[in-house]
């Protein structure tokens, strides 16, 4: 279990977002063929807070969210519906019991080559 497959299934399981994307929510890089609007997950860095009596059992993992669509107005209304989704979130996913909280990644860009915009967005889980 990862931080990347909570967030996952999170998306996959809200309504907003799925009506956007459907089921094309990816980890690491999308596939060629994918089409738009689509989500990739990217896991940027797993801890665990060390307390006086050891590792508390908690691990954290920050998860990149990367949102990809035809133009600005479509990945700017997937990020924001990707993070609605995932605002304060806690509970039992994936058989885990994890909390999702915003990191303070946000940025966005423009890909000439395949004419493709990004709002990629970050957010920190921790489970259980």
């Amino acid at each position: 279990m990862s931080g990347a497959a909570i967030v996952r299934a999170i998306l996959a399981a809200d309504g907003a977002v799925g009506a956007l994307v459907g089921d094309r929510i990816f980890y690491t890089v999308a596939p060629q063929e994918a089409g738009l609007p689509n989500i990739v997950l990217v896991k940027g860095g797993l801890s665990e807070t060390l307390m006086l009596a050891g590792e508390s059992g908690y691990p954290e993992e920050r998860v990149t969210i990367v949102c990809h669509g035809a133009d600005f107005a479509v990945v700017e209304g997937l990020g924001d519906a990707v993070l609605t989704a995932t605002k304060d979130k806690a509970g039992t996913f994936g058989g885990k019991s994890g909390t999702v909280w915003r990191d303070d990644v946000e940025a966005g860009d423009y890909l000439p080559t395949t004419r493709t915009h990004r709002r990629v967005v970050g957010i920190k889980v921790r489970w259980r």
